[in-house]
């Protein structure tokens, strides 16, 4: 069971909402248990606010709110959240995207942004080949992230394509990284670009996006606060 932000708030003498992350930078943020807005959960939403910016995300497809996560069951058809009018999307060539999450697939996209050429997270199947030239980088192995693991991603993008992941605070060194042509007017969580290839199953309970790279302290710092509300490894 999550921690949950209540209780986590309240062992830290904070007021009822208060955000604890690195702020310098951070363009959008969307919490399942702060779906509603800043410090307000509502256990029937079908829309999760963004806590930073203007653009909310609405559920597709069946997709849920269950335990103060999105949750996606792709198994039973494409599921996914979709989030419009996301103008404070970083343009620069550097940007750090987090998320707290799990899933239950070998290949799946977590978050693909719009107008920017690249993914959010990608998490691919060992032998990721077999998938086609449809498959765009950035990849790390599916070894560091396994299926059923519950626990937090840190990508930062930099020039030159560069890319840095950490899984669970802590950084992996088997990743590379690409970009893609294409963009859409649109953001989601559990799909890749407009189609449904290699959906997420699993659920999200916290996502994270900068326009710049984050250091590794401030990584250490953001994950040090999921660890303790998400009750992380």
């Amino acid at each position: 069971m999550l921690l949950g932000a209540r209780q986590f708030f309240e062992r830290r003498g904070a007021p009822a909402w208060t955000n604890p992350y690195v702020t310098d930078g951070l363009v959008a943020m969307w919490d399942g248990e702060w779906n509603a807005g800043g410090g307000i959960h509502d256990p029937n939403a079908t829309v999760w606010k963004d806590l930073v910016g203007s653009c909310d995300f609405t559920l597709v497809g069946g997709a849920t709110f269950n335990e103060n996560s999105l949750v996606l069951d792709n198994s039973s058809g494409m599921q996914y959240a979709t989030a419009s009018n996301i103008s404070s999307f970083p343009s620069s060539s550097d940007l750090t995207f987090e998320v707290v999450c799990d899933r239950n697939a070998n290949a799946v996209t977590i978050f693909k942004p719009p107008d920017a050429y690249k993914f959010g997270l990608m998490f691919y199947a060992p032998n990721y080949n077999t998938m086609g030239n449809r498959v765009s980088l950035p990849t790390f192995r599916d070894t560091d992230f396994p299926v059923g693991h519950y626990g937090s991603v840190t990508g930062v993008y930099g020039a030159n394509n560069s890319l840095s992941v950490f899984i669970d605070g802590s950084a992996v060194n088997s990743v590379s990284s690409d970009s893609i042509g294409g963009s859409q007017n649109e953001a989601t969580i559990g799909r890749r670009l407009s189609g449904s290839a290699y959906p997420l199953n699993g659920r999200v309970s916290n996502i994270r996006l900068y326009s710049r790279a984050l250091t590794a302290a401030e990584i250490a710092a953001n994950y040090a606060i999921d660890k303790a509300r998400f009750n992380l490894p």
